[in-house]
């Protein structure tokens, strides 16, 4: 195969590791399929497919796509009967995920976290919206079912898949909100923690609360069902806090699992006698989402706050003054931090090597950034990852940019400002 061919085909095992946890969620949704409207009421592979398309770069998606929709056909048990709606679901199924991703890395900023988590946050309401007003439609107008019935139940299992399976698997994948490396006592403290949100989680989910006789103490049977509730959600954010953001996606991940394995029993504190079961796996669903979206904006606080300088202001970002000879592509810098200066002194200095430093995604871009034939004086503010010598991604904006002649030589100089 060509060496430029190779670039549209992502690494095979971590491929095949998408995949499989793309086909298991969709294996646990179809569990809580409701059989009226041929709809699952979660939806877990809607947020692996956005946490897959953020995490991979534009030239991986149409493999992507085409593997996510057979994925899709094979979890839906299709079969002669309901062939022709399976094989329309596995197609109509993705293109929400596709546009929240492509939205996202369109139009946030990187580096900014409250701005990428707000374009998520509305973006996925909006496209998922949408989405669900055209298969309800579509699928009202063919089986004459309730519009409404249909739409609610469509827009729900998206909503609730996005917020839980995006936030579960950015956080184990997110280097950016990653704290330094723990250390024993944190570890430590982070493991009793999950041990005991896995005991009480269990103790409560499982039918316990709901079996404990208050007589006509409803007033004590009330706070003892919302302290039950209340609980695995507070050791869940202990976690987070603890262990940081990889810690809080441990934690949300058993949570769900948990909460998951025994509503498909029928059973929890959710599961009250006066409601209907839909309207309990319901509340099972806000839930999870509620409790996904506190645990993004608490990992969002926490990075933002060590951020902060005693009087509360955000500190400075890291700069760096660089200049690019484009005669012989020799870099000099000035300001260098300690990220830039731990790379080696033949990388900082030859502009290749410093191309081939960046994430795949973005080498083109700052290559034509650099372009040797140059003959604008002021260039345009770009934004790249760049990884450090940990093997972390960076991410840099190259601005204020000027081309001036030094000597009969074209020189580049310009400023890049570093965010973790």
């Amino acid at each position: 195969m060509k060496p430029a061919a190779m670039s549209y085909i992502p690494n095979i095992p971590i491929l095949g590791i998408w995949l499989l946890v793309y086909y298991l969620s969709g294996i646990i949704s179809v569990q809580f399929d409701n059989p009226e409207l041929h709809v699952a009421l979660i939806w877990f592979p809607a947020g692996v497919a956005t946490a897959a398309f953020l995490h991979y770069a534009m030239r991986h998606w149409p493999l992507l796509l085409l593997t996510f929709i057979i994925i899709d056909f094979s979890v839906s048990h299709p079969s002669s009967e309901h062939l022709i709606f399976n094989m329309v679901f596995a197609v109509v199924s993705l293109p929400s995920s596709l546009a929240i991703a492509w939205i996202i890395k369109r139009f946030s900023r990187p580096g900014d976290d409250i701005n990428i988590i707000f374009y998520w946050f509305i973006t996925t309401i909006l496209v998922s919206l949408l989405d669900s007003l055209c298969f309800a439609l579509v699928f009202a107008f063919e089986t004459q079912k309730a519009f409404g019935q249909i739409f609610w139940a469509w827009f729900i299992a998206d909503i609730s898949g996005n917020f839980f399976s995006t936030t579960v698997i950015m956080g184990f994948l997110n280097n950016r909100l990653r704290p330094a490396p723990l250390a024993a006592r944190h570890l430590l403290l982070g493991a009793i923690i999950w041990v005991c949100m896995v005991l009480y989680t269990t103790w409560a989910f499982s039918g316990n609360v709901n079996a404990l006789n208050f007589g006509k103490a409803t007033g004590l049977r009330d706070i003892v069902l919302f302290t039950s509730i209340l609980l695995p959600v507070v050791l869940t954010a202990f976690m987070t806090l603890v262990c940081g953001n990889r810690g809080g996606a441990l934690a949300l991940l058993t949570l769900g699992s948990v909460m998951i394995f025994y509503a498909d029993k029928g059973i929890g504190p959710l599961f009250l006698k006066r409601l209907h079961a839909n309207e309990a796996l319901l509340l099972v669903q806000v839930y999870l989402t509620a409790t996904s979206l506190f645990l993004v904006f608490l990992r969002v606080i926490t990075h933002n706050i060590s951020h902060m300088t005693s009087d509360g202001q955000l500190r400075h970002q890291r700069q760096a003054i660089y200049q690019l000879n484009l005669t012989n592509g020799s870099l000099s810098w000035d300001n260098l931090p300690p990220p830039l200066a731990a790379l080696p002194l033949a990388t900082l200095n030859n502009r290749q090597r410093l191309i081939a430093q960046l994430h795949p995604g973005d080498q083109a871009r700052l290559a034509k950034h650099w372009r040797t034939d140059a003959f604008v004086h002021k260039f345009p503010t770009i934004r790249f990852r760049l990884q450090d010598a940990q093997g972390d991604w960076l991410h840099v904006t190259d601005s204020g940019a000027v081309l001036i002649d030094d000597r009969g030589s074209l020189v580049i100089v310009g400023n890049w400002s570093l965010s973790s």
